[in-house]
């Protein structure tokens, strides 16, 4: 009987450690033709948000989670940052000079905010970004000075990135399924392709830009 008891609770054990089924999409976007003034890097193209944006379920993000933005030498720091709806966005200001963060989500003023030297803003629970009822390109500009613009990539689901120096991003823990994933560059707009995510298998993809400019709409 005891080596019965044990042998049952050892069995339970195995069970409970096999995680759940789940992939990596991993990809790089590239640039072909002329390089504008953007941060190309042989044809690899830096800071574009990548993320699934069919196919995956709405999932709020953590207010415990913190995605830092940065005003550093009058420029935004990352230019590009992303998030998950919900999670807290803070600004902090490294700069001894007065700066306001106008945050536009489309056309509309989310918020606006004025930082007339160091110091730290944070936006949770008051904002339409922290409570999820906003996804896609928040722009950040400061009206002082005129050239100063970011953006932050608010995303309804987790499953989201940031290409790098290399043009490569990494998407984490996707589920088997079909989705479509977008890139979008605040040069060369939205790209838009479909994956399907098979078990066992990380899926490979290449995101494509180039020859003709064109400005990008906030979605």
């Amino acid at each position: 009987m005891k080596y019965t008891i044990t042998a049952r609770i050892l069995t339970l054990s195995v069970l409970c450690a096999v995680p759940a089924l789940a992939e990596t999409i991993e990809g790089s976007v590239e640039f072909h033709g002329p390089a504008p003034a953007v941060q190309i890097h042989g044809n690899r193209l830096k800071g574009v948000w990548v993320r699934i944006v069919k196919g995956a379920p709405e999932q709020p993000g953590s207010a415990d989670h913190t995605v830092a933005v940065k005003q550093t030498g009058c420029m935004y720091e990352p230019h590009l940052a992303a998030m998950q709806a919900g999670n807290r966005l803070t600004i902090e200001s490294a700069d001894p000079v007065l700066h306001n963060v106008h945050a536009f989500a489309g056309g509309m003023t989310l918020f606006n905010r004025a930082m007339p030297g160091p110091g730290v803003i944070s936006f949770d629970k008051g904002t339409a970004v922290a409570t999820g009822k906003w996804e896609g390109i928040l722009r950040l500009k400061c009206d002082v000075h005129g050239w100063m613009t970011g953006f932050v990539g608010v995303s309804r689901n987790p499953y989201f990135a940031v290409s790098g120096d290399d043009g490569a991003f990494r998407i984490e823990n996707v589920p088997p399924g079909k989705y479509s994933l977008a890139a979008w560059h605040e040069k060369f707009g939205e790209r838009v392709i479909d994956v399907s995510i098979q078990p066992g298998r990380n899926e490979q993809v290449v995101f494509h830009y180039g020859q003709k400019l064109t400005e990008a709409k906030p979605h």
